[in-house]
């Protein structure tokens, strides 16, 4: 390979903005996942396990190594999609761009903007992906494991990647690329944290405000209606019609309702 040629692969997988690396809440993040999963997995045991308890066993080995897999297969497909989801960005926020200079930095206006900006741009994809049959093709995989817990977090279509980045390109008039990579990677890893059944409701106000694990639960169950497309902040749901609390009188059923018979399908994990 021709230092060119080097140079220009190096760019598509590592892309940087005018002022250094950007942000990597992601993969700073992702160690600490899994001593969390198998803290959920340590405490789901000793629950089922506790005499006349009814609670179920949260994990099942053949799920989990689904989920777990499509989470590795997952990061390597962001690998090779790095250029594509920063690229397009950096060269609008350059050309385009209607942030002045001097308050692209320490601002905590334009984090307040950015976080809420990010959140809103992910309800809008979230329900793409929902409501049209390319965004379900993509996003189904997500939602195929009969379990719900932390590992189903990491069970993500790597065909999301190819087209998610433009619902958060028109941040990039306003947004600089750093501050937009900081606070949407840390809108996803928030939203490991929703994904799972030992949390019960919080208290009213934050469930009131925030996407909870108990919103989650909702969205992700199949006999609630399709609901709760939030990120961080379950507010979007409420404002545009989409929110669905949790009953305590009906249990959520999750998966699908034409299940997949195996959790270890290579189709299941890879397809779109």
């Amino acid at each position: 390979m021709g230092a060119d040629a080097a140079g220009r692969l190096d760019a598509w997988l590592h892309p940087q903005a005018p002022g250094g690396a950007l942000p990597d809440p992601v993969g700073t993040a992702i160690p600490v996942f899994f001593p969390v999963i198998l803290l959920e997995v340590l405490c789901s045991w000793h629950r089922a396990r506790r005499p006349g308890s009814s609670a179920p066993q949260l994990y099942s080995l053949r799920q989990t190594i689904s989920n777990l897999s499509a989470g590795v297969l997952m990061i390597l497909f962001t690998i090779f999609l790095k250029g594509l989801h920063v690229l397009p960005y950096l060269w609008l926020a350059e050309h385009a761009g209607r942030l002045p200079r001097a308050a692209r930095h320490d601002s905590w206006w334009l984090d307040a903007a950015a976080l809420l900006a990010c959140d809103v741009c992910f309800y809008l994809q979230h329900r793409f992906m929902h409501a049209t049959n390319l965004g379900w093709s993509a996003h189904v995989v997500h939602h195929s494991s009969p379990d719900f817990n932390l590992s189903t977090a990491l069970r993500q279509g790597a065909g999301e990647g190819t087209f998610s980045w433009l619902f958060y390109l028109p941040l990039a008039l306003f947004c600089p690329p750093e501050v937009y990579a900081l606070h949407r990677g840390l809108n996803t890893v928030y939203q490991f944290f929703t994904h799972t059944q030992l949390v019960g409701r919080l208290w009213w106000p934050l469930e009131l405000v925030l996407n909870t694990p108990s919103h989650h639960r909702v969205h992700h169950a199949r006999n609630y209606p399709r609901s709760n497309f939030a990120g961080m902040l379950i507010v979007w749901d409420r404002l545009f019609g989409t929110f669905e609390p949790e009953q305590p009188s009906v249990a959520c059923l999750y998966g699908l309702d034409a299940q997949v018979r195996t959790g270890l399908r290579l189709e299941g994990r890879v397809l779109f």
